[in-house]
């Protein structure tokens, strides 16, 4: 069975040794391979979801008679002190996940293999996706680590009031302080009323800021998208790529 038994227990032992991290775990009880360990992390749940601190008083509590098939107190006092720092607990929570992943998609690799079919293969799919999906919500960091972000941006003053990307507009910069990251900008207006034309103006001054930007249009191909940056850029009448009536 694919597992990876040493990741399991730093993550346990971490929990132990500092059960406010709780707040950062993103594992379920099915993801540990080691039935100890499932049983020790649906105790620290429970004592967490109670709003109690974790350690190992508290969870040999919740263990109750459970505490011998988990290897009675001795294996989490070893699992706590094994602990060098709890700096390491991001990468292996991921390696528990990957583990876990790695498991059940071989697991439905093997269904399919046994019953090779459209309908079996189709679940195979399903499962492979749903499985590389697994965990992606880890990179957003832990609450502590985003407040200490904010406190940062906090005491880092900004001298032109631009807290995101300009827009290369001076008073739509000064009204929202340019575009900020992770925003979803919607721009709603009736048909030829320039909507084109200012996305690709914010586009095209971003680039020049030493930006990137990628264009998708359901309407325009690429050739198009292009002649209308080369307008405003060059301050030539769009008109003139119909007649190519172009002057020296």
């Amino acid at each position: 069975m694919i597992s990876n038994q040493q990741a399991e227990q730093s993550v346990i032992g971490t929990l132990l040794l500092e059960g406010l991290i709780m707040n950062d775990v993103i594992l379920l009880p099915e993801h540990f391979s080691d039935r100890r360990h499932l049983i020790i992390f649906q105790a620290m749940r429970k004592i967490h979801e109670a709003n109690e601190p974790v350690n190992v008083v508290t969870v040999t509590t919740a263990l109750k008679d459970k505490i011998r098939e988990v290897g009675n107190v001795t294996y989490l006092t070893e699992l706590a002190t094994s602990i060098p720092t709890t700096s390491t607990f991001k990468h292996h929570q991921r390696l528990v996940l990957d583990a876990y992943r790695h498991r059940r998609t071989r697991a439905a690799a093997i269904t399919y293999v046994k019953d090779p079919d459209d309908e079996t293969f189709d679940k195979l799919c399903t499962h492979m996706e749903s499985y590389r999906e697994l965990g992606i919500k880890e990179g957003e960091g832990s609450i502590r680590e985003s407040l200490l972000e904010i406190a940062k941006e906090m005491k880092t003053p900004i001298h032109d009031g631009m807290t995101g990307f300009s827009t290369g507009y001076e008073k739509l910069d000064q009204m929202t302080g340019g575009t900020q990251k992770g925003d979803l900008i919607i721009l709603a207006a009736r048909p030829s009323m320039g909507k084109t034309a200012f996305a690709l103006n914010l586009a095209s001054h971003h680039c020049k800021q030493g930006g990137s930007a990628q264009i998708f249009s359901l309407e325009m191909g690429r050739k198009p998208l292009l002649q209308r940056i080369l307008s405003s850029e060059a301050l030539i009448n769009g008109q003139k790529w119909r007649s190519m009536d172009f002057s020296n």
